[in-house]
């Protein structure tokens, strides 16, 4: 099976705490499901409560599709794996808790859209699976290796620090040239996100690894320019 996954990871960290969403990724995934055969991401630096990176995320999975064949999409919405290419806004609208249904709603009306359009020309379906997919994992963890590429571009640009959260239980490393973010949980052994990053762009910045001291299973990242 061949799916293609949406996800957003990383944040510019205040004191700790989320501010600016960083980036957002598509992947395509192939068994045996541990990294991304293809991905296109893309800087997005959203405030961390608008929701609108689901835009971005549909956007991105179009894109991928014009390149490369998939079986069905995976969206970062968990509606039980409603398929959101053939529900209608007010089935879909009713099935999103109350808590986001305000803070989704003026985004819903584009996914669905997009997501109708992917049924029509790859017949395929766009399903609302969540964190419960492999694949959304790994799309999240890819946005995140790429979101500490953006900033460390940005920090060595800039010439000033910037604290990055990493994804939920996932650690920073080195590999090949590039960043990988490799997945701490036990199930996930193996499970990654890869940025490509040439030396020379490492080499103008420090980076540090620490524990958020505001939350347990995450892990950010000290960028500073040398």
């Amino acid at each position: 099976m061949r799916i293609i996954a949406a996800d957003s990871g990383a944040a510019i960290l205040k004191e700790f705490q989320p501010a600016v969403l960083i980036a957002s990724a598509a992947v395509l995934v192939e068994e045996p499901f541990r990294e991304a055969s293809e991905a296109l991401t893309r800087a997005v630096f959203l405030p961390v409560e608008s929701r609108e990176e689901i835009v971005h995320e549909i956007s991105l999975c179009r894109e991928l599709l014009m390149k490369h064949r998939a079986d069905v999409v995976h969206v970062d919405i968990s509606l039980g794996g409603t398929d959101l290419s053939t529900a209608t806004f007010e089935e879909v609208e009713k099935l999103i808790p109350g808590r986001v249904r305000k803070e989704l709603k003026s985004s819903l009306e584009i996914l669905l859209q997009q997501a109708e359009g992917i049924r029509q020309t790859y017949r395929i379906p766009v399903l609302a699976i969540g964190k419960d997919s492999m694949p959304i994992r790994i799309a999240e963890l890819t946005a995140g290796a790429h979101a500490v590429l953006y900033m460390i571009e940005r920090a060595s640009e800039e010439r000033r620090a910037y604290t990055v959260g990493l994804p939920h239980a996932c650690e920073l490393r080195l590999h090949e040239g590039g960043l990988c973010l490799t997945s701490l949980l036990p199930a996930e052994r193996n499970v990654r996100g890869l940025a490509p990053c040439p030396a020379d762009k490492l080499r103008r910045v420090s980076i540090t690894q620490l524990n958020n001291p505001l939350v347990r299973g995450f892990k950010a990242v000290l960028i500073k320019p040398v």
